[in-house]
């Protein structure tokens, strides 16, 4: 556990420090998932910045990710858990691809969270569905007489 020094978990910072372990879930962060953070965080870089202390403190203490599902599992509400998974797989598909570490990931917090896998498969269906902007390309606008 943190000590008191350290940053207290907040809905708000649970959020961004849950949309940063995703973020750095494959190893990489890519610029879609930088823009993804920014703009769903509204361009709050104090919170943004704070979740970063979070993750490289939790890394220096040895401090788990486990740990900080459970300690966020007690302060977010069932709505706010709902909006952070939501939000989590868009961004896990946010560069088109979704790596194995990110889906282990995300499937650790369904679980901890409490949340039914078929609830889970449902939104992943819908941001695949959301995210597939190519459907488009193929329209051929019909000529009129």
């Amino acid at each position: 556990m943190f000590r008191s020094t350290e940053i207290n978990l907040t809905p708000k910072s649970s959020f961004a420090i849950a949309l940063l372990y995703m973020a750095t879930a494959d190893g990489v962060l890519e610029n879609e998932e930088i823009t993804y953070l920014s703009t769903v965080m509204h361009g709050d870089t104090k919170v943004i910045l704070q979740a970063n202390k979070y993750i490289k403190n939790a890394i220096k203490t040895g401090s788990s990710f486990d740990e900080f599902l459970r300690q966020s599992n007690e302060i977010l509400s069932q709505e706010q858990k709902e909006c952070i998974i939501v939000n989590l797989v868009d961004m896990m598909l946010s560069d088109g691809i979704a790596a194995s570490n990110e889906e282990k990931l995300l499937h650790r917090i369904v679980e901890i969270y409490g949340f039914e896998e078929t609830k889970y498969q449902e939104y992943k269906r819908l941001m695949i569905v959301k995210n597939e902007h190519n459907i488009f390309s193929s329209f051929k606008r019909r000529e009129t007489d």
